[in-house]
């Protein structure tokens, strides 16, 4: 907090309002935990993010690594059910004004059903 006092020789000082400066924490995304494999169409589970620092923004999914798309999901978890494909998860944290951070990919894998 900082303010600024004026003084004029012997005159009482003034003060100027106060002014406040915040500090955010850097963002950190944290990783997740939970990823398992299963079989195509027939698997189900909870990825839990954790040692996180901010506000969940969104988490992602991609089946190829390139292309994420967003889940709208902004809780630490999220439940995946009859995945047909290996999938990606990641999650996108801000802390403040800080740049966002982008979590370490968890990987659930699908095994394809036998033939």
């Amino acid at each position: 907090m900082y303010r600024v006092s004026v003084k004029s020789g012997i005159c009482n000082a003034y003060y100027s309002n106060i002014d406040t400066i915040t500090v955010d924490a850097v963002s950190n995304a944290g990783s997740i935990s939970g990823a398992i494999a299963g079989c195509e169409g027939n698997n189900s589970g909870t990825l839990s993010l954790n040692g996180y620092t901010g506000t969940i923004q969104n988490w992602e999914n991609s089946i190829d690594g390139i292309t994420w798309t967003g889940l709208t999901n902004t809780t630490a978890t999220q439940t995946y059910l009859n995945l047909t494909d290996t999938t990606g998860y990641r999650v996108i944290v801000q802390n403040g004004v800080c740049p966002a951070d982008t979590s370490s990919i968890a990987s659930v894998i699908v095994y394809p059903k036998p033939v």
